[in-house]
């Protein structure tokens, strides 16, 4: 359980580099390059879930995010771009095979609430983050003897407990024994596993329902800054406070999904969470003032805060042998968000709405999946 919950601390890395992928110079490629992987890499990594054992796969990808900190606080862009592609891929890793190795270890009743509870460390460490990064400037020791900038000291200052906690959870990966087996098994065995998966109506509409509300999360995210200075003139400070009621309804709310998820089948109160997103992403479309915005906003986060224990947990239950193909289904679905961008920019250019509207829309498409998932009579 130890080894999970790092797992998880370290698998915010990528929430960080965003706060400073400006001062590095790869905001321009940086969301890009994490969804390519996204995209390109779960179902190889399912493979190799089932090949070596989803154990090894942990330990590597956090022996890697430990050296993507170290690359992401070097002197130059193109040392900065390799450090990004080495944490993208990192996480890929850990996306997929944490939760394996969580199957492994944690009944099936129970690993919807042990998911939660990593989402909520990860976000945690996300929002610790930028004040880590405020503190870090304060600090003006040249730390290393290094040939790096002076400024990149406070970078470097930043990402030394991500590093520090990989290297702790690389030491605290237990890797049992397990038999080999050949590469083509292993893709004969994820493919028939994700067959399955998707055959049951269920868990298909879970992951269907999984990318729509990862779309939505995402496209409002993008538009906040545009959003308020259209319609309330409002500014960076404005949108600071937006993004800090966004993340701080979430932390508690995905703590309590973590409590709740013990006592409670995740798919049960599926539908609940999207119809409240919905009514958020209502008030978002038809606020009149920066108040009833913020409203808004606490409603979709406490809506959107625990989608992916519902979803995981929902389809883990249903198919406990298909763990592998499960994150690998998820974690391919976690490139959807890159159709967020592109959709934002249609819906403007056609004239159609507004991004608040798209955040609508894809909220009212997802709550009648999210009933279906909830509300099926197919056991269990």
């Amino acid at each position: 359980m130890r080894t999970l919950y790092l797992s998880y601390a370290v698998m915010a890395l990528p929430d960080a580099v965003g706060v400073l992928s400006a001062k590095l110079g790869v905001a321009d490629v940086s969301s890009l390059l994490f969804f390519l992987w996204f995209a390109v890499l779960p179902v190889p990594v399912g493979v190799l879930c089932v090949r070596l054992g989803a154990s090894q796969l942990v330990r590597a990808a956090l022996l890697l995010s430990g050296a993507a900190c170290f690359l992401l606080a070097g002197g130059s862009r193109p040392v900065a771009l390799a450090g990004l592609a080495v944490a993208g891929f990192a996480n890929v890793l850990l996306q997929v095979a944490v939760p394996v190795q969580a199957t492994e270890a944690v009944p099936a009743d129970r690993l919807a609430s042990v998911l939660t509870g990593g989402l909520f460390v990860k976000t945690l460490m996300a929002m610790a983050f930028p004040s880590l990064v405020a503190w870090a400037s304060s600090c003006s020791l040249a730390l290393l003897p290094f040939a790096w900038a002076a400024a990149r000291d406070a970078w470097f200052l930043s990402l030394v407990p991500f590093a520090a906690l990989a290297a702790w959870g690389a030491a605290s990966v237990g890797v049992a024994p397990r038999p080999a087996v050949a590469s083509a098994d292993a893709v004969r065995t994820l493919l028939r596993a994700a067959r399955r998966v998707l055959a049951d109506p269920v868990s298909c509409g879970a992951v269907v329902a999984f990318a729509v509300a990862l779309v939505m999360d995402v496209a409002y995210n993008l538009s906040v800054p545009e959003t308020l200075a259209r319609r309330f003139g409002a500014g960076d400070a404005a949108v600071a406070v937006v993004y800090a009621t966004l993340f701080g309804v979430k932390l508690p709310v995905t703590l309590f999904g973590a409590w709740l998820f013990r006592r409670r089948d995740a798919r049960r109160t599926f539908a609940l969470s999207s119809a409240v997103a919905l009514a958020g992403a209502l008030v978002l479309f038809a606020a009149g003032s920066l108040p009833l915005y913020l409203v808004g906003v606490a409603l979709f986060a406490t809506g959107c805060a625990n989608v992916y224990g519902h979803v995981f947990g929902t389809v883990a239950r249903r198919h406990p042998a298909e763990a592998s193909a499960a994150a690998s289904l998820l974690v391919t679905a976690l490139a959807a968000g890159a159709v967020a961008s592109p959709l934002l920019d249609a819906a403007r250019r056609l004239g159609v709405c507004a991004a608040e509207g798209v955040v609508l829309a894809l909220g009212a498409a997802l709550l009648p999946l999210a009933a279906f998932v909830s509300f099926s009579r197919r056991c269990p």
